[in-house]
């Protein structure tokens, strides 16, 4: 809409909002509809009524703008479409904050207390990055299932991910014996990143956890060809094609 005016001077400022404060987005029809006087509205009356009726909540306080609108106006139609949108600060944002300051001070310590207060974060607010990836790795990390799950279902719901989250939800299937979602997870994760070799590792695990050893094979294969001096994938596959082994000759006898 700024951009129907040439030259039209902008300038950018930054505004540090604080628990409990509110952004009042309209559009101009709302504050340029006119009465049977053909009198606006106007921005002045308008901020009249938000301080006025500023303690009541969000969605109260918009429904009373619109209908102050329409009072003002009479019978008069009106000439364009009204919509407001009104972002409040959670209450709750002020104390999640102090305590993600904190923990976040103790996990750059390296002081165990950062999962106290991150805990306590978590629960004010489960959508912050920071937060719940921490937590969710802390989870995996002692075996708690449940809560890493959680931590990282939210950011996979909220779409605030990375290869990492993937990576570590797989591991959680992985642990659950959902196996075949691990690999289909899996999959996605190395045909974008095709050099990740942990997630190459976890999809022969899982193959083989379902029985499908030639696939786990070939995968410890191609991961010894590239990772020659690794001495982990060439156990494995030493394993993988000596329990093959066995199992064809113990096959051929019966």
């Amino acid at each position: 809409f700024a951009g129907h005016w040439i030259n039209l001077a902008l300038k950018e400022k930054d505004v540090q909002l604080k628990a409990g404060d509110r952004i009042v987005l309209y559009t101009d029809g709302l504050v340029e509809a006119r009465n049977k006087e053909n009198k606006q509205y106007r921005i002045e009356r308008m901020e009249e009524s938000v301080i006025f009726s500023s303690a009541l909540p969000a969605d109260k306080l918009a429904k009373m703008l619109i209908n102050d609108v329409k009072t003002y106006c009479g019978n008069r139609p009106f000439q364009d479409d009204m919509s407001i949108l009104i972002i409040e600060v959670s209450l709750k944002f002020k104390k999640f904050q102090q305590l993600y300051e904190q923990g976040k001070k103790y996990f750059q310590e390296k002081d165990s207390q950062w999962v106290r207060y991150y805990r306590e974060a978590f629960a004010l607010n489960k959508d912050h990055f920071d937060v719940s990836f921490n937590l969710g790795r802390y989870y995996l990390k002692i075996g708690r299932i449940k809560e890493a799950k959680e931590c990282f279902e939210r950011l996979i719901s909220n779409k605030i991910v990375n290869l990492e989250v993937y990576f570590y939800m797989t591991q959680i299937f992985i642990e659950e014996k959902k196996f075949l979602k691990a690999i289909s997870y899996l999959k996605d994760i190395i045909k974008d990143h095709p050099d990740f070799k942990e997630g190459y590792n976890n999809l022969g695990y899982s193959y083989c956890q379902i029985g499908q050893y030639d696939k786990a094979i070939q995968i410890y294969k191609d991961l010894v060809l590239k990772y020659p001096r690794d001495t982990y994938y060439k156990g494995v596959l030493l394993y993988l094609s000596n329990k093959t082994n066995f199992k064809e000759e113990k096959n051929a006898e019966s």
